[in-house]
């Protein structure tokens, strides 16, 4: 749609696109959540192991549709040429928040694998929201390839 000189159509595009992400994303998490327990069993019988999958599978599943949101969006912005914005976005929530949190929730907090998936769970949403706020932006619609 930028192509043809509409970049109306090319937003359109992309919150359809992000839309129908979000869908799939929800119901996956929500398998996830609700089937975390099987799905850890058919790789371990270890419970402890068990556990530690089954926490990971549901804290994640929160963040399932936000993942999405960043996935789509990150790849209308880097179709349409803006790709230094997304990269930096994607350092700065993992550098920036995941690595530090998920040390202070894990280790000095003592939450251990569940602090570090809630780390990893929250860069994924916050990354998210600011990709959408990017693409809203607009200013995609204006880079020269």
């Amino acid at each position: 749609a930028l192509g043809a000189k509409d970049p109306r159509r090319a937003e359109r595009y992309g919150w359809a696109s992000t839309t129908q992400a979000v869908a799939v994303m929800s119901v996956m998490g929500l398998v996830f959540f609700l089937a975390a327990r099987p799905f850890a069993m058919l790789f371990t019988r270890n419970p402890e192991v068990i556990e530690i999958a089954v926490s990971y599978l549901r804290i994640m599943a929160v963040s399932e549709p936000l993942l999405g949101v960043g996935m789509v969006l990150t790849g209308a912005l880097h179709g349409a040429g803006d790709t230094l914005r997304p990269t930096l976005l994607t350092a700065a929530t993992f550098w920036g928040i995941r690595i530090p949190l998920a040390w202070w929730l894990a280790l000095a907090m003592g939450y251990q694998s569940t602090g570090a998936w809630l780390a990893m769970a929250l860069s994924t949403c916050v990354g998210g929201v600011v990709t959408a706020l990017l693409f809203r932006g607009g200013r995609w619609k204006t880079v020269r390839v």
